[in-house]
């Protein structure tokens, strides 16, 4: 054969062989790029997926919704449940002798000869505490108490008495007394002169008396050191029931007229403590009726706003494409979009153990494997019998 036949038929040889090359490795490099274009794809549409819902714009705004509907729930209950409509409330309220567990016993309200006028006065506000009614009441007690009992002139009084009973007996003067325990007539001692005195005798006229057979105050008639006792005994007894006296006069007063002035103005009992009542004068027990038209308000508007929460805001919420699924931890409820609701519904997925599209096992580099007889992946590398 002729050089130039040769060479001729070697180059058709070389481009044969690139030829079958081609032929294997180009599908493989095909699906080997749709493959990666469609991972790619669906990763990123996995991580749009997987967008942290909290703190994101979508919870944000999602958030910004339920509380505008919140908000205009709050406005409207407010429209309807008005400081006046709230006394009305607490009149029918105190008329049911309703016991409320947050608000108290309304029954306390009722008392016969008393009544408060709620819709009168739900909205003013006391001009005086507490303690500045207290104080005042305070100093009118004891005015009231002064001028009735006038307790410096008993007392002075009663000092003159203590003189006059227990006046010490003279020399000479003559005595009428009766002896202690003593029978008939020598127990009496009648018109007697006092002629003298020693620690254990008094001597009476012709009659000398034992001191112990003596009763106390007319020992005090003779002996200066029982004087100055029975005296001083008779003062501070009696002059402790004035003071006694005056402070029942005190405190009498102090309970009939404190819990007065403390509804004059405008304070009622909290009922919330058990023991508070209309008569009370302990300060402790009363608030501001304006303070409780207030929390009374204030708690049936949040009421009405658990209930509005549980009934109709699902349903205003779902309208608006959000739904109350499962806190991610298990422990609660939340409201999320659609797209984060079935992210949360989408099974985990199954391991691909390395399998490609159509079941081709992928290798490290992304490429198909090559069996026998086949061009391998990205090597390029010819299989064996592929040419011989």
């Amino acid at each position: 054969m002729k050089k130039n036949e040769l060479s001729f038929l070697w180059r058709s040889l070389l481009g044969g062989a690139s030829l079958v090359a081609f032929c294997f490795l180009a599908p493989s490099a095909v699906r080997a790029d749709e493959w990666d274009d469609a991972e790619a794809e669906e990763e990123g549409d996995e991580f749009e997926l997987q967008v942290e819902w909290e703190g994101s714009d979508r919870q944000l705004k999602m958030q910004e919704i339920k509380d505008g509907f919140i908000a205009e729930e709050r406005s409207s209950l407010e429209q309807k449940i008005t400081p006046r409509n709230t006394a009305e409330i607490i009149e029918n309220l105190i008329r049911r002798r309703l016991k409320d567990p947050e608000l108290g016993d309304f029954s306390i309200f009722r008392l016969p000869g008393i009544t408060l006028d709620w819709r009168s006065n739900y909205d003013k506000r006391p001009q005086k505490t507490l303690s500045e009614i207290e104080d005042k009441i305070a100093i009118d007690a004891d005015n009231n108490a002064e001028e009735r009992l006038r307790p410096e002139e008993q007392k002075r009084a009663i000092r003159e008495q203590a003189e006059e009973r227990f006046r010490m007996i003279k020399k000479g003067e003559r005595v009428n007394l009766q002896l202690r325990g003593g029978r008939g007539a020598n127990a009496n001692i009648i018109n007697k002169p006092f002629r003298s005195v020693n620690d254990e005798y008094v001597q009476l006229g012709e009659r000398t008396i034992i001191k112990e057979d003596l009763e106390p105050e007319d020992q005090a008639k003779f002996y200066p050191d029982i004087n100055a006792e029975m005296k001083e005994a008779y003062i501070v007894n009696n002059c402790g029931k004035v003071d006694v006296e005056f402070d029942s006069l005190v405190s009498a007063y102090i309970y009939n007229n404190t819990a007065e002035q403390y509804r004059a103005n405008f304070y009622v009992p909290d009922i919330s403590k058990p023991t508070a009542n209309l008569r009370t004068a302990k300060k402790d027990f009363w608030v501001p009726m304006y303070d409780f038209v207030t929390k009374v308000r204030t708690t049936l508007i949040d009421r009405g706003l658990k209930q509005f929460e549980a009934v109709e805001l699902p349903a205003k919420m779902q309208e608006s494409g959000y739904f109350l699924v499962d806190t991610k931890d298990g422990k609660g409820k939340e409201w999320v979009d659609e797209a984060e609701k079935l992210l949360r519904e989408m099974p985990a997925p199954a391991p691909n153990n390395g399998m490609g599209p159509d079941g081709i096992m992928m290798d490290s580099y992304g490429g198909g494997m090559g069996g026998p007889g086949m061009m391998g992946g990205a090597q390029g590398g010819m299989g064996p019998g592929a040419m011989r």
